[in-house]
């Protein structure tokens, strides 16, 4: 086996989406929440990724356009395996502290990443340097060959970083024409020292919000009162969803 393979794989660490790691996660500022951490992540604010961290967020049951991501995602990793002639290994969520390295940064021990894999190319011998993947379905974006959208490069970046790999490949994939687009990326220590104190600045406020409690941030109310309007909406769906099944099983029942 090829010695990163070994080493990540050595790490304790849970299957991906699992309620244990789901758990786990909250420990650490992971690669997928970075771009928020830099305010570039058009979907979720700094402020909201803060209350997040300190227990406080919307319910995410998923929608239309993540679920088509989830249900392609395998196929995707299929597609460019047989294309690339790689072989993908699959891991959970992995601290940058647990992966030995000569020269960390012991500052960044609250970064974690769930890369989507590593692959190698079939048949290679331990010399062969390992590609770290990322994977996306997009639902209704027309991607670009060779274009990483701005919010996905921090996570590319900081998963190559943790998994101590020096390249990686951003795809995206049309389940319908089994197109790949494949960004090529490579390890930029650049681009990481130049943001790696807005990591840090942003895990200490989360640290300081812990602390004091979240209830003392200046945007409390506010935020506070979208999360809870979006429970009782989640949970009023829920009890529908719930009713429309009934009804059908009793329909089903229905021997008349």
């Amino acid at each position: 086996m090829h010695p990163l393979i070994a080493t990540i794989k050595a790490i304790p660490q849970h299957k991906q989406k699992s309620p244990e790691w789901l758990k786990q996660r909250q420990g650490y500022l992971t690669s997928s929440d970075a771009a928020s951490a830099l305010g570039t992540n058009p979907y979720s604010s700094y402020d909201e990724l803060v209350f997040k961290k300190c227990g406080i967020s919307k319910p995410f049951t998923g929608n239309i356009a993540t679920r088509h991501g989830e249900r392609y995602e395998d196929e995707a990793i299929e597609r460019y395996c047989s294309v690339m002639g790689m072989v993908n290994h699959e891991f959970g969520l992995i601290p940058y502290e647990a992966v030995p390295r000569e020269g960390g940064d012991p500052e960044l021990n609250f970064l974690a990443g769930s890369p989507d894999g590593i692959a190698l190319p079939v048949g290679c011998d331990d010399t062969a340097e390992p590609v770290l993947i990322e994977v996306k379905c997009p639902f209704r974006r027309k991607p670009i060959q060779g274009v990483c959208p701005e919010h996905y490069v921090s996570q590319v970046q900081l998963n190559m970083l943790i998994c101590k790999c020096k390249k990686a490949d951003f795809i995206e994939y049309l389940p319908k024409t089994q197109e790949l687009f494949i960004t090529r990326f490579y390890i930029d220590h650049d681009w990481i020292n130049a943001r790696a104190h807005l990591f840090k600045d942003f895990w200490s406020k989360v640290m300081q919000f812990r602390d004091s409690g979240i209830h003392t941030h200046p945007k409390y109310a506010t935020i506070k009162a979208a999360c809870d309007k979006a429970i009782i909406k989640d949970e009023e769906r829920k009890r529908k969803e719930e009713i429309v099944k009934n009804q059908g099983c009793l329909l089903d029942s229905d021997t008349d």
